[in-house]
């Protein structure tokens, strides 16, 4: 009964909700299918055969590219210009690798091999030996892979295929799809950026893209238990070398990210699920307008988990009104807890290296939020919504398009007061 009267009360949101996630948040089919081509052209055409080009071990150990992020999820709010991929590897079979779990390091994992000296016997990987031992931790009797000596092993093979490209002003200059774009390096974690700037089709292009190196490994590597619960069509998985900021764990550079982004992707495809991605790039939204300081895999995180909790799919194609007010209700619950869970191992607290302080300035603008909202649809005044979603920019182009806009003659509940700002 309760949920019958949260439908009703929220479903004068319903129409602002589907016009701001269409007409604002959506991005240009041709923005979208012109920068994947770039993006697919410099990588598959022009850097990948060039890194194998020159470096050996690359080419034997690089088996595809995986185009991750928000962008290929279908959850990007922004300009399509931000890009994530993942370089997958292979270690060699005969090096035995393994991945060795740390109950009190939840969501990551030690990458061992067992076996690195059959590589050395085998004259034709001799070469392949002598780099990836290049990788391993020098402060540890074990064989470790030290995941700091991948990314900068990562770096240089970049680094050295970039270099045989010309330089303009301090950058390189590549031709991609017949036009001229100039392309600099800038590092920071896990990834390799490539700051590309252009001009194509009478437009300026930028785009940032990401590049991880990531090895791959099948599901029976590591058996999460969600994984056995379900019949992914999806095989494999990957390790990522992120730093780990965490000074109190001893050796952290032997300790990688374990990521399921192929897995998540297809809990966030099914028909099913109608209202999830228009829910999950809502709540990113306000996110990007009210506290940018929240990494949007946490958003994505909570939504996946109420995906699990909700066993009756119909959920999610009730209202995207009902299904985007119900998870902001249970995001707030997550900051109010100070604890949101990684999807794949509940003991990882994501919100673990936020300070109380910050959690409690958000948990209370959440809430003052969602009150607010409540009190403008019980006014009659569901165009509120706005102010949260959207920039000025954005407002005013929504206004241009709705001729029939009825906020300025509406009823507009008082916003809480202003101490509910958070402060960093």
């Amino acid at each position: 009964m309760a949920d019958a009267d949260d439908r009703r009360k929220y479903k004068p949101l319903e129409n602002v909700l589907i016009r701001i996630n269409r007409d604002i948040i959506s991005l240009s089919d041709v923005e979208v299918r012109r920068n994947n081509a770039i993006l697919r052209s410099l990588l598959e055409d022009i850097l990948i055969p060039e890194m194998k080009e020159k470096d050996p071990l690359f080419e034997k150990l690089f088996t595809r590219v995986f185009y991750g992020g928000s962008f290929y999820d279908g959850l990007r709010v922004k300009d399509p210009n931000e890009f994530d991929l993942d370089l997958l590897l292979r270690l060699p079979k005969l090096s035995e690798p393994k991945l060795i779990p740390d109950d009190d390091v939840p969501g990551y994992t030690i990458l061992k091999l067992n076996n690195l000296p059959a590589v050395k016997r085998h004259l034709y990987m001799l070469d392949t030996y002598r780099g990836i031992s290049k990788f391993l931790l020098e402060s540890e009797e074990r064989p470790y892979l030290d995941n700091n000596k991948v990314r900068m092993w990562m770096e240089r093979v970049v680094t050295r295929a970039l270099n045989t490209f010309p330089v303009c002003f301090g950058q390189y200059s590549i031709e991609i799809l017949q036009s001229t774009f100039l392309v600099k390096v800038h590092k920071s974690g896990p990834a390799l950026t490539l700051k590309l700037r252009g001009y194509m089709d009478w437009e300026t292009i930028v785009m940032d893209i990401d590049l991880v190196p990531c090895f791959e490994f099948d599901v029976g590597h590591m058996p999460v238990q969600k994984l056995l619960n379900r019949n992914f069509q999806k095989k494999t998985f990957f390790v990522v070398p992120k730093p780990m900021n965490n000074e109190m764990v001893p050796n952290n550079n032997r300790y990688w990210r374990l990521s399921y982004q192929e897995q998540e992707r297809e809990l966030m495809g099914s028909d099913r699920h109608q209202y999830l991605k228009p829910t999950i790039k809502l709540l990113k939204k306000l996110k990007e307008k009210e506290h940018p300081f929240i990494a949007s895999y946490f958003i994505k995180t909570v939504v996946l988990l109420e995906a699990e909790e909700r066993e009756d799919d119909r959920y999610w194609s009730t209202s995207l009104s009902y299904v985007f007010m119900t998870c902001l209700k249970k995001y707030h619950q997550y900051i109010e807890r100070k604890y949101i869970p990684y999807y794949w191992n509940e003991n990882y607290n994501l919100l673990q290296s936020m300070s109380y302080s910050a959690l409690d300035n958000l948990k209370y603008r959440l809430g003052n939020i969602i009150r607010h909202i409540e009190r403008n649809l019980e006014a009659g005044n569901p165009y509120i919504i706005q102010n949260y979603l959207l920039t000025d920019k954005e407002l005013s182009l929504y206004k241009e398009q709705l001729p029939f806009y009825e906020n300025e003659n509406a009823n507009i509940a008082e916003e809480p007061p202003s101490s509910s700002c958070i402060i960093l």
